[in-house]
């Protein structure tokens, strides 16, 4: 409760987070109870990208734990030209009746001219394989990628 407070009073409406991740690895349902919507992930984003609410020393703490994470390189850094910096986190739901409910990134991937695109893509409820899904991810990303790089923001 104090964390989605916290996300409410820096004005991000759209991210609910009632479960902790260890309810959330017992309980499949747990999964819906807490939930972001994609435009509010990168409502988040672009506030930490542009006018962060931590300090400078946190905000810098944060993106380098983001950037360098080792999950996720199959998905938004997944078709990116090489060395390509991606600030991202990932969240991957388990598998129930074959269904993997979430197969989610939301990042900033920073442009050739230092421009951070906020991303989020989040793939729900699907029956498809880890490399498809995180393909899909991959996808979407490379096409933001190059329309962004095309000058159309």
């Amino acid at each position: 409760s104090v964390v989605a407070a916290y996300i409410r009073s820096l004005g991000i409406e759209g991210i609910r987070i009632r479960d902790t991740e260890k309810t959330l690895g017992a309980d499949v349902s747990a999964q819906y109870r807490n939930w972001a919507q994609p435009s509010a992930m990168v409502a988040l984003l672009r506030l930490i990208a542009d006018h962060s609410p931590l300090s400078p020393e946190h905000t810098e703490l944060l993106l380098r734990w983001m950037t360098e994470t080792g999950t996720g390189e199959h998905r938004l850094k997944g078709m990116l030209p090489p060395g390509t910096i991606v600030a991202h986190k990932t969240g991957t739901s388990g598998r129930d009746n074959g269904i993997t409910h979430a197969t989610n990134d939301a990042g900033l991937i920073t442009l050739a001219d230092g421009t951070k695109l906020a991303v989020a893509i989040f793939v729900a409820d699907s029956p498809q394989s880890e490399s498809v899904r995180e393909g899909v991810i991959a996808k979407i990303a490379k096409a933001i990628w190059n329309d962004a790089n095309r000058g159309s923001h």
